[in-house]
């Protein structure tokens, strides 16, 4: 369970604060929701707390696991499939998860099909989306600003190529 003050990721929105668990009365019964202020586009998600595994509303990743983000990032690219359609379904089941590890795999493995100038417009708008992603829980994590984290992660990226 999450208190008020916890830094938490919701898979489909992002990275976010609790703010506040909230009892809504529902067709005569009582139910407790998280209120989340998303860090992204300050958004207020209601997730109910009995649902919130189900969803899975996770804590930010910290230590180890941010760790694990940055050798992958700096690790070398998995190939991709050729095909559009199979490479963006692989990415966008990756990016549902919501799991810090898989989102950095993917902007590693599309960030290295875009310097071989391979990306199609829906890669590209896949790369952003998990970039931000990222940027936003290494943002609350760190505690740094979100061009800060963006560039945290630019230059871990950049490391792997040698520039």
């Amino acid at each position: 369970m999450f208190g008020i003050g916890d830094k938490v990721v919701h898979p489909a929105h992002g990275a976010g604060l609790v703010t506040g668990i909230k009892k809504e009365d529902l067709l005569d019964q009582y139910h407790r929701y998280y209120i989340i202020d998303l860090a992204a586009d300050h958004r207020t998600l209601m997730i109910p707390v009995s649902k919130a595994e189900e969803i899975g509303l996770r804590s930010i990743s910290q230590g180890a696991a941010l760790s694990r983000v940055w050798r992958t990032l700096g690790a070398a690219a998995e190939a991709l499939p050729d095909d559009h359609r199979r490479r963006q379904e692989r990415i966008q089941e990756k990016l549902k998860t919501g799991d810090a590890i898989r989102v950095a795999e993917v902007i590693r493995d599309l960030s290295a099909l875009k310097r071989e100038g391979h990306l199609t417009s829906f890669d590209t708008r896949l790369l952003d989306r998990a970039r931000q992603f990222l940027a936003y829980e290494v943002a609350l994590v760190k505690g740094v600003q979100v061009s800060e984290a963006e560039r945290m992660i630019s230059q871990t990226l950049d490391k792997n190529r040698g520039d």
